[in-house]
C-alpha cells in the first residue's frame, strides 16, 4: 500500500496518486500507474462528483495509463477529464482556480519519465514557481540505468536542481 498522501509542499493544488480526503479540494490529479494503492478514491463518487462540478479540473496521466485506465468498466465515467500525456516531453499544464475556470493561479511544466515498474508507469518532474520536484511513484532501476533517464541527465550529470523528491517507500525495509 502506498503510504504517499498525495499532496507536496511545493505544489499543494495538485493530487498526485490519491484522490479522496483532503486531495478532493485539488485543482488538478495525477496518476502515475494503474494500480489500486495509487488509484484510492478514484472509483469514488465524491471524486466523480468533484470533475462534474469543476469540468475544466483534468485527471494526467500516460498515454498508456491512460488506456488501460478507461478500458475499466468502473473508470469509463472519467474519460472527459483524463488528459494523456507522453513521456519525456515537457507539458505546460495551468493550474486553475477553482472559484473561476478562467483564472489560473500558475503554471507548471510537467515531464513524464519512464519508471520502469509496469507498462505506462511514469515518475512526475514537475516544474514551477521557481521549484523542481520528482514524484517516483513506484519505480524500478537497475545500477547505470539513471543516465538513460533522458529528461533528468544531460551525459552524467542532473539537467537542472531538484528541490525535493517524493519517493514512494511502500517496500522499503531499513
Amino acid at each position: 500500500m502506498s503510504c504517499f498522501a498525495g499532496k507536496t509542499y511545493e505544489f499543494p493544488e495538485l493530487s498526485l496518486d490519491r484522490f479522496d480526503g483532503d486531495n478532493l479540494n485539488s485543482v488538478g490529479y495525477f496518476l502515475s500507474h494503474c494500480h489500486s494503492d495509487h488509484m484510492y478514491g478514484l472509483e469514488a463518487p465524491a471524486f466523480c462528483d468533484r470533475l462534474k462540478t469543476y469540468p475544466f479540473i483534468k485527471l494526467f496521466c500516460h498515454t498508456v495509463t491512460a488506456g488501460l485506465l478507461l478500458a475499466m468498466p468502473k473508470y469509463q465515467h472519467l474519460r472527459p477529464f483524463v488528459k494523456p500525456l507522453p513521456v519525456d516531453d515537457q507539458q505546460l499544464v495551468s493550474v486553475p482556480s477553482f472559484e473561476n475556470e478562467d483564472s489560473v493561479l500558475y503554471h507548471v511544466t510537467v515531464t513524464l519519465i519512464p519508471a520502469g515498474h509496469c507498462p505506462g508507469s511514469v515518475m512526475f518532474l514537475i516544474q514551477g514557481c521557481s521549484k523542481t520536484i520528482l514524484y517516483t511513484g513506484d519505480f524500478r532501476l537497475h545500477v547505470g540505468d539513471t543516465v538513460k533517464l533522458r529528461s533528468l541527465f544531460a551525459e552524467t550529470a542532473l539537467r537542472f536542481r531538484i528541490h525535493s523528491v517524493y519517493v514512494d517507500t511502500t517496500f522499503c525495509v531499513p
